[in-house]
């Protein structure tokens, strides 16, 4: 779409005031983007000096790339400005051309303005590139030289400048001497505008005369000047030169100084030089404050000196920022089709005595929300939700006045009469976080179409928006759009992603709403689940509209362009089966209507009654009789939390996204519970456990009855595929997340939980009524033998894991693979920790593709990646499984296994595999931190068809080696990679277990090794001959020393051992591989250690550590933040506050406090209040003792060592204390409720 086809008529002249309007427009959006160009050239210059000296940009590059970067944006400022203003570029150039002619008649103060604002530009211009003037505007792109890698030298610059500036004075002498010849007024600015016209082509003139005689071009005279711009002996030669020369200047009463002029701009007083690119519109979405700052309180003390002149807005405006707050609000639940979050918006007072904020809809927000308010003083208050509108994008929150002690209260009118095309604005709020901005504009447009955010969220519909170019951005939501009474007279609602428009409501049914409140009444709303479009005259023409009913229509409304035409009519709603979606709307009751506040205030006064509308369809009158529904009974204001998913009534506004029925049950968050069954959101669940659900009350009957761990089938589609019916088997969830309904309560703003006991009895998991046959391979080609292949199938099972709660660092809450049984009789599966890495969660077996049951954690081991999960083998009935059973062999370079596994699909892989390489693992350190294999050596082997997983065995069958998935961490994020380990590394926590001693800890030297060759061992570091031959003979495929890397903060490992020690022997026996160490360690307490020093050997005692062969067994959730005691990837950093430790928050959970305050993971808490919190016992008795709204004062450390006090204010009603806490005995967790004080 171009901005002619958006003129009535491109023909017409401009007249003075619109050119003025447009430079204030083009001038106000270029200060403001000018500003943050500046700031992105700061940021780029940082990044350049990261660089090579080779890879950074010259001066003179860097001059044009943002000259560049500045036209663009210019061009893209006066694109939106003018297509607001429903104007060309070719009606801008002749109006201009008019006035340098004289057809246009400006008046001196006129012609003042028009040249201030393009001195302006000129400086923004200059401030911004280093020229007034676009410094590769007037080449070609083919004829645009590249910048030389070394300019004109400056000993020539400053000949030229010499020769140049001088001659330059003389042309201006003579123009202006021939003008007085003429008897030329020279203040009068026709003359002006003239005398510059012709100071620019002769400047052009004489610069190319000059630059030939020096043998330059004017381009690389430009290049030059730009290059030594900041050079400050070519700064002090220059103005020592045009110092005489702008004294003459001045003793012919002219202002322009020659230097700048020659730089100067000859494009900004053509307008033709103005080019148009149309840019689509996107929608606006709120901001955020930075992760790694707090937020920060208020906006700073108003600054109007940058407020363009004039009295009359100077005392409006501050009249109005008084009653203009910033509102930092926390979405504490996903709903309807909004994620949890914390942004930043605007509001303003409308009521100082009642204490009301208006806003948009979209901050009040449509789910639960805690939010307050910051005024102009910085004090801040608590808001209280409590009128959100069904359709339209405004709300009302409420404070308490008396709350605020230092700030006389204001309140900004509503005058919703004054939006008017042509009205000169001020758009007064929170834009892009800033805390306080004043956006100028002009009203262009009163009848735009309700802005599109996107298919699937929340859109207004039903009303017209108005629009402007004012540049509003996130955190701009809710601020009044001010005329210079200081009234409000629309509502910021949305803006364009990449163009300055921006979208405003009007405020028609906002005051309404407003008076109802005032009153103690309730807002009514009514609707027929109809969505109207107003149409032009020559659209609804198309559609079958009647000359003469056309006629009529345009004799009773002169102003009107067309009429209401039906757009969508939703499934089973009052209008469903009535109308149609191009039916035109002509009378309501007999009354002829046309807009939308008229059809809405026929609605909203007729709830519950019926009424008689009058439409064409096609030409042809058709009467129907319609009940008006009450909006506010299919808004919903319930939602049901049940196994971490959040679920509540379909909302009018994503049945009109999806053209559903309102009141289906809608999934808003697969959380913990459906995720596990592979459930997407948004989708609309049609039945569970074979019952139908039409609605959330049905739901809930049927699942409250249904205990932890029972099993059953859900029925659902997706919105965006709605012809599909899915299936999915789920497993109920009631010992992760409690169950509970939340219901809106509007008196207080609050959403009320009720929590729904556990069904007395829970499942007994069935046995299979017959056996699973077990895997087989069909065919005889197979390169391993077939029986022994059967037989170790039998041997391998699925292992799915999901994880309610993410701790330890870990980045995923679901993982598949491969497990192998190592007993069948007992249950017991190893899997990689690539499958199960954590304690915490739900553990599923599969066995043969054929029957599912669950199974506990029983071991995680801390450095090898490696987990022991156990099922109950009744459970399987008659299948039959078989343990496999590991070798004594150790495999070596060369030798060949055969190697069985399976595909994520249950796929057989069955192949003959040689050992080509057996090294050591090193891995990256993970950010944040999290288990990672260390110390251990792994198998590579020649071929392996790709699988999840499998083992390696000799020719009786007897598994060497173990193929697992290894974890690891790069520039992309979180990986994986299959390796082979042998089964030494698992044979005495696999023989323990089959004892029937799990064991509960492992004892470790914590500290992470590397390897070193012996050649540089012996060269750099004063390895002795004798140790360099003992290292030698320990194997015959390894020539290498073990040395210290680090060692885990606070153990006596730390104390005793250093970085770069080289590890000798452990208890009087060389060590040389990891292995080595693993095994001398292994059920000691201490060992006494041999290490090489700064060339000399010292013989030390250091203790060993007991780490849980579960891992993390304890974990709080408060006010958003999982904390738990470090786990022992933080501590392997080496790195532990000096206050002695303290507990560690791994998660932090969105629309959360801790989201609110700035509050992250890997952070250690070391003191709350001022009291030190070393253990989880010890923070749990600080935060019992306080209260909901609390204001904490929490010291925190971070990752690397930098200390911060963040304060936070706690929220006990949406997150409560929780702990989970795992018994040894059982495997089991339990989930306590932690009391706070209210």
């Amino acid at each position: 779409v171009s901005a002619v086809s958006l003129c009535d008529d491109n023909n017409r002249d401009l007249s003075v005031e619109e050119v003025i309007a447009l430079y204030e427009q083009v001038d106000a959006n270029m200060r403001i983007l000018a500003q943050k160009l500046m700031e992105a050239l700061a940021h780029d210059i940082d990044l350049e000096h990261e660089k090579d000296e080779a890879d950074r940009l010259s001066v003179e590059q860097r001059a044009i790339q943002m000259s560049d970067s500045f036209e663009m944006l210019l061009s893209q400022v006066q694109d939106s400005v003018f297509r607001n203003h429903y104007v060309t570029k070719d009606q801008v150039a002749a109006a201009m051309q008019r006035m340098e002619s004289g057809k246009l008649k400006l008046r001196d103060e006129e012609a003042e303005t028009i040249q201030e604002y393009i001195r302006k530009l000129g400086r923004l211009r200059w401030e911004c590139t280093g020229s007034r003037d676009p410094i590769r505007g007037r080449l070609s792109p083919q004829r645009r030289p590249k910048p030389s890698a070394s300019p004109i030298p400056r000993d020539v610059v400053v000949q030229i400048a010499n020769a140049l500036i001088p001659s330059l004075t003389r042309d201006m002498e003579l123009i202006v001497a021939t003008l007085k010849h003429d008897q030329a007024d020279l203040q009068a600015p026709a003359v002006r505008q003239r005398l510059a016209k012709l100071y620019l082509d002769a400047s052009q003139a004489t610069t190319e005369r000059i630059a030939l005689k020096y043998n330059v071009t004017v381009e690389a005279l430009q290049d030059a000047l730009l290059y030594f711009h900041d050079d400050k002996k070519f700064q002090d030669m220059l103005t020592a030169l045009t110092e005489h020369q702008h004294q003459r200047y001045c003793d012919v009463n002219m202002t322009i100084d020659s230097y700048a002029l020659w730089l100067g701009s000859a494009s900004i007083l053509r307008a033709n030089s103005i080019t148009m690119e149309e840019v689509d519109n996107g929608p606006m979405q709120e901001i955020e404050e930075k992760d790694d700052d707090q937020p920060q309180h208020g906006p700073a003390e108003p600054v109007l000196s940058s407020i363009p002149e004039g009295g009359r807005w100077l005392s409006s405006l501050e009249g109005a920022i008084p009653a203009i707050v910033i509102i930092r609000l926390m979405s504490v639940r996903a709903f309807d089709g909004d994620a949890a979050s914390f942004s930043v918006a605007t509001g303003f007072v409308v009521d100082k005595k009642r204490g009301l904020i208006l806003t948009n809809r979209h901050v009040v927000t449509p789910g639960p929300v805690v939010a307050d308010a910051i005024f102009v003083n910085k004090e801040e208050v608590d808001l209280v939700p409590i009128y959100r509108d069904p359709v339209h994008d405004f709300g009302f929150y409420r404070f308490d006045p008396s709350r605020v002690k230092f700030l006389t209260l204001h309140e900004i009118p509503i005058d919703p009469s004054g939006a008017k095309v042509g009205v000169e604005i001020r758009v007064v709020g929170n834009d892009a976080g800033e805390k306080l901005s004043i956006l100028p504009g002009i009203l262009a447009k009163l009848d735009r179409e309700a802005p599109n955010y996107g298919s699937s969220g929340y859109n207004d519909f039903n009303t017209f928006y108005y629009a402007a170019a004012s540049s509003t951005s996130g955190g701009s939501s809710g601020s009044p759009v001010l005329n210079i009474e200081g009234a409000a007279i629309a509502l910021n609602a949305g803006g364009a992603k990449r163009s300055a428009s921006s979208y405003y409501l009007p405020l028609d049914r906002a005051v309404r709403a407003l008076r109802c409140i005032q009153s103690g009444l309730t807002i009514p709303r009514g609707t027929w689940q109809t969505i109207f479009r107003h149409a032009a005259y020559d659209e609804v023409r198309k559609l079958g509209l009647p000359a003469d009913v056309e006629t009529e229509f345009r004799t009773r409304f002169p102003l009107e362009t067309g009429l209401l035409t039906v757009d969508q009519v939703l499934p089973q709603g009052p209008g469903f089966g009535q109308l149609e979606a191009g039916d035109v709307l002509t009378h309501i009751q007999g009354t002829p209507e046309t807009t939308f506040l008229a059809l809405e205030d026929t609605l909203d006064a007729n709830v519950g009654n019926d009424i008689v509308v009058d439409i064409r369809r096609g030409g042809t009158p058709v009467t129907v009789q319609l009940r008006v529904q009450d909006l506010h009974a299919i808004t919903p204001s319930r939602f049901l939390e049940v196994g971490g998913c959040i679920i509540h009534s379909l909302s009018y506004q994503q049945a009109r996204n999806g053209s559903l029925a309102v009141g289906a049950v809608y999934l808003a968050q697969a959380g913990h519970m459906l995720m596990k069954a592979h459930v997407a959101q948004p989708c609309i669940i049609v039945s569970l456990d074979n019952k139908p659900t039409p609605s959330l009350d049905a739901f809930i009957s049927t699942i409250q009855e249904m205990p932890n761990g029972h099993r059953t089938v859900m029925r659902y589609f997706l919105t965006r595929d709605r012809h599909r019916v899915r299936s999915a088997v789920l497993t109920i969830d009631r010992q992760w997340f409690p169950m509970q309904l939340y219901t809106r309560n509007d008196s207080d703003g609050l959403w009320h939980c009720h929590e729904y006991p556990l069904p007395p009895l829970a499942d007994v998991p069935a046995i299979p009524a017959f056996p699973a046959a077990p895997l087989r391979v069909a065919g005889t080609g197979t390169e391993v033998d077939k029986h022994m292949l059967t037989r170790l199938l039998s041997s391998l099972v699925m292992v799915a894991f999901d994880i309610p709660h993410m701790i330890d660092g870990i980045s995923s809450s679901s993982y598949n693979g491969v497990g192998i049984v190592i007993d069948a009789a007992a249950g017991l599966v190893l899997v990689d920790q690539n499958t199960v890495p954590i304690a915490l969660g739900d553990v599923v077996v599969t066995v043969a593709a054929s029957i599912e049951i669950s199974a506990k954690i029983r071991f995680v081991h801390p450095i090898h990646n490696f987990a022991i999960i156990q099922y109950n083998p009744a459970l399987l009935g008659d299948t039959h499984l078989e343990s496999a059973r590991l070798s004594n062999e150790v495999l070596h370079v060369g030798d060949q296994a055969d190697f069985v596994g399976l595909t994520s699909t249950w796929t057989v892989v069955a192949m003959k595999s040689l050992v080509t390489k057996i090294d050591r693992l090193v891995l990256r350190d993970f950010q944040p931190p999290r288990y990672k294999a260390s110390n251990v050596e792994v198998l590579h082997f020649d071929r392996i068809t790709k699988s999840v997983g499998g083992i390696f065995v000799d020719a009786a069958g007897l598994v060497t080696a173990l193929w697992l998935s290894f974890s690891y961490q790069d520039e992309s994020g979180r990986r994986e990679v299959f390796r082979g380990i042998a089964a030494d590394v698992v044979r005495e926590v696999v023989a323990a277990f089959q004892a029937g001693h799990s064991p509960r800890t492992v004892a470790v030297l914590p500290v992470q090794l590397y390897a070193y060759p012996l050649s540089k061992a012996r060269a750099g570091l004063g390895l002795s001959p004798h140790w360099i031959r003992t290292l030698e003979q320990c194997y015959d495929d390894k020539r290498q020393v073990l040395a210290i890397k680090r060692c885990a903060a606070g153990t006596n490992a730390y104390a005793q051992l250093q970085s770069g020690d080289l590890l000798l022997s452990i208890d009087g026996v060389v060590v040389a591989k990891d292995f080595d160490v693993e095994k001398l360690c292994f059920g000691k307490t201490q060992v006494r250690v041999m290490v090489l020093r700064e060339h000399q050997e010292l013989a030390l005692t250091v203790e060993t550590l007991e780490l849980s062969g579960t891992g993390t067994s304890r974990v709080i959730v408060w006010c958003g933040l999982v904390i738990q005691e470090p786990h022992y990837a933080v501590v392997s950093l080496g790195y532990m506050p000096e206050e002695g430790g303290g507990v560690y928050c791994s998660r932090w959970c969105y629309g959360s406090p801790a989201h609110k305050y700035g509050l992250r993971a890997t952070m250690w808490i070391v003191q709350v209040n001022n009291e030190p919190t070393p253990t989880l016992d010890a923070f749990i008795r600080v935060v019992e003792g306080l209260r909901n709204g609390d204001s904490v004062r929490m010291k925190t450390i971070s990752l690397n060592t930098k200390p911060k006090v963040v304060t936070l204010k706690t929220d006990y009603h949406y997150w409560p204390t929780v702990e989970l806490k795992r018994r040894d005995e059982s495997g089991d967790w339990a989930y306590v409720h932690h009391p706070n004080k209210r």
